[in-house]
């Protein structure tokens, strides 16, 4: 037998492998990259708003952004978890033999773990639709200190305040919870398919009654949002810019808002013939329901507004927009605290403004540079027709003309010269005379 001191001894420490030291200078460098520069700027504008003294303004931003993001991601939670667990309830109870291998891949690869891979899922889906939500802090916090002006609008009659501060973030909550139910659906009807509700072992896919009707729920709701969205869009309306006119014009009282009313009719009818298919088990009349709806959102939402404009409207635009155009000038002056009873009017009087005449005009060319003369001094041979002459002789007059033009023309003149001669003699006779008159 060996003695115990010649048997090998056990390492300390486990040691750490070449992969992991990887994955954790990955981790690293990752997180410095997209999250440092975050950093950067959230420690910048924390230490700007310290220097100006308010750091209370910084800390709300913080919590409206804090109170956005957990508001919208337990809601997403909630609907996502809430339809997968029916999802899982409504699943056949023995999977069936003739599924897609695709399926059966998947089940192999997963197992048990396939639900946590669900709801995993919709978690990190939660997190990637309820951050852009935190962009709308502004319309939040409007929206939580909301007041009212006391002034209504002239199309609808609400008030002013519902404008500023209710409708921008009512209409984002609605496009959110649409598009946040579009994703539920999609990971909805994967949750069916891979739990055996809808079979793809034919041509067309074969779907249980109980996937049938929630799917049908969830369209009927997804129907009645776009309903909503239709209601709240004819008071957007009132805020857009069309042409020099900003809210609603002829063309949109009189086609458009007709368009989005029964736009919402049409999607209230469809959403009601979803949920009548949990009775009925044929979806014909909401599809149909849907194709109607599909060429009422073309004809009536673009179509018919354009035709309006161009053959009603843009004939006696004018007298079509005088109407809308005293609304908006009104709301203008009610903006900007115009009252005209208050104006002062004072009448202003006039000199009479007199003229250059045309001999004024030659004074002042001919006192001026020849560069800095208006073209209508510099003579007439410039706008006179051309005259047809020999080569030689056009060469001739070219140059006479051109030596003429520099003689006309040079600044200072030539006379300069003598003028200048004669100045500087008068000066020495003046200065000898009065030496000799000195003597």
């Amino acid at each position: 037998m060996r003695p115990p001191s010649d048997l090998p001894r056990r390492r300390g420490g486990r040691r750490i492998s070449g992969r992991l030291i990887l994955i954790l200078v990955g981790v690293l460098f990752l997180v410095v990259v997209v999250l440092g520069r975050a950093l950067a700027r959230f420690y910048v504008d924390y230490l700007w708003h310290e220097g100006l003294g308010r750091s209370d303004v910084f800390w709300g931003v913080i919590r409206a952004k804090a109170t956005l993001f957990g508001i919208f991601f337990l809601t997403f939670v909630v609907l996502a978890g809430v339809n997968l667990v029916i999802a899982d309830r409504l699943s056949p109870s023995r999977f069936p033999a003739n599924t897609h291998p695709f399926v059966e891949r998947f089940h192999e690869v997963f197992g048990h773990r396939l639900r946590l891979l669900r709801y995993g899922g919709a978690l990190l889906l939660a997190v990637l639709v309820a951050l852009p939500t935190t962009s709308e802090w502004q319309s939040w916090l409007l929206f939580r200190n909301s007041q009212s002006f006391d002034i209504s609008d002239g199309q609808f009659h609400a008030d002013v305040g519902f404008y500023v501060f209710r409708l921008p973030f009512l209409g984002f909550v609605l496009d959110w919870l649409f598009i946040a139910l579009i994703l539920i659906l999609l990971l909805t009807v994967l949750t069916h398919v891979l739990n055996g509700g809808v079979v793809f072992a034919s041509p067309m896919p074969s779907v249980r009654p109980a996937t049938k009707g929630h799917i049908a729920v969830l369209l009927a709701v997804l129907a009645a949002l776009k309903a909503a969205d239709y209601w709240l869009s004819r008071y957007e309306t009132t805020n857009e810019r069309r042409g020099f006119v900003q809210g609603a014009t002829y063309a949109v009282v009189h086609a458009q808002l007709p368009a989005l009313m029964l736009l919402m009719l049409v999607a209230l009818l469809t959403a009601g013939l979803f949920l009548a298919t949990l009775r009925r088990a044929s979806w014909r009349l909401p599809l149909i329901a849907s194709g109607l709806w599909l060429i009422v959102l073309i004809g009536g939402g673009y179509i018919y507004p354009a035709l309006v404009q161009s053959l009603v409207v843009n004939p006696n635009q004018q007298s079509r927009e005088l109407p809308y155009i005293d609304r908006n000038v009104e709301a203008t002056r009610e903006a900007m605290g115009i009252n005209l009873d208050e104006v002062t009017r004072k009448d202003v009087t006039f000199g009479t403004i007199s003229t250059p005449t045309w001999r004024t005009t030659r004074r002042r060319c001919r006192t001026s540079a020849c560069s800095t003369r208006p073209r209508c001094c510099r003579g007439s041979r410039s706008t006179a027709a051309p005259r047809l002459a020999s080569p030689s002789r056009t060469s001739t007059s070219t140059a006479t003309r051109s030596r003429a033009g520099r003689s006309r023309c040079s600044w200072p003149p030539r006379s300069s010269t003598s003028t200048t001669a004669r100045t500087r003699a008068g000066r020495v006779a003046t200065s000898s005379t009065r030496a000799a008159a000195g003597s």
